[in-house]
C-alpha cells in the first residue's frame, strides 16, 4: 500500500506535464478500459497456437493488446455519436 501511495505522488509531484502522448492516453482511457477484456481475449486466442514459453507469450500480448485497445478506442470515438459516450 505504501509503495502504491509514493508512486502516485513521485508521479503527481514529477511527471505531471501534459504532452500529446499523455492527451491522447488520458482521452481514450475510458474507452481502454470498456473495450479491453475482448481485445485481449481475441489476441490470445488468435497466438494460442504459437509455441513460446509462456511468460514470453504474456509480454508479447500484453504489448500487443496495449496498443490494440488504445487504437479501437481512438477509433471508436471517431463514431459520431460514441464521441460523447467515450469522453
Amino acid at each position: 500500500m505504501s509503495i502504491s501511495l509514493g508512486l502516485i505522488t513521485l508521479y503527481r509531484e514529477r511527471v505531471n506535464a501534459p504532452s500529446l502522448v499523455t492527451g491522447f492516453l488520458s482521452a481514450n482511457a475510458f474507452g481502454v478500459y470498456v473495450f479491453h477484456a475482448p481485445i485481449l481475449v481475441a489476441i490470445s486466442m488468435a497466438l494460442h497456437q504459437f509455441l513460446v514459453a509462456p511468460l514470453a507469450k504474456a509480454a508479447v500480448v500484453s504489448v500487443i493488446a496495449l496498443a490494440a485497445s488504445f487504437l479501437f478506442a481512438a477509433l471508436v470515438r471517431t463514431v459520431p455519436g460514441l464521441r460523447k459516450v467515450f469522453a
